[in-house]
């Protein structure tokens, strides 16, 4: 996971999910529980991944009500890379990649 979004990695490939408005993901359930800081243990990849979209929304001093447009992308590719650094390096690049858009 980094800034531009996070990747699926498997032997087969990986999925890049990029997230170009919400730079927070969760991982684990959504339920009161202690929170676990990554300690490498491989269960912990599998565990479910939500995307905090209101989280870059602030209001100071004021009831937030979350008022106004309010816009969130994401972008998913499905790559042949298996390992997780490259993934991550192709997910980076594939973020500035321009897209054209045809019109008329």
């Amino acid at each position: 996971m980094s800034d531009d979004g996070l990747a699926y990695v498997c032997p087969q490939g990986s999925a890049l999910i990029a997230s170009y408005d919400v730079p927070l993901f969760y991982f684990g359930e959504m339920a009161h529980h202690p929170i676990r800081l990554c300690d490498n243990r491989e269960e912990n990849n599998r565990r479910p991944v939500y995307s905090w979209v209101m989280n870059n929304t602030w209001e100071t001093n004021f009831k937030m009500d979350l008022s106004g447009f309010g816009e969130y992308r994401y972008t998913l590719w499905l790559s042949g890379e298996t390992d997780p650094q490259r993934a991550m390096e192709e997910l980076r690049e594939r973020c500035f990649e321009p897209w054209p858009l045809i019109t008329g």
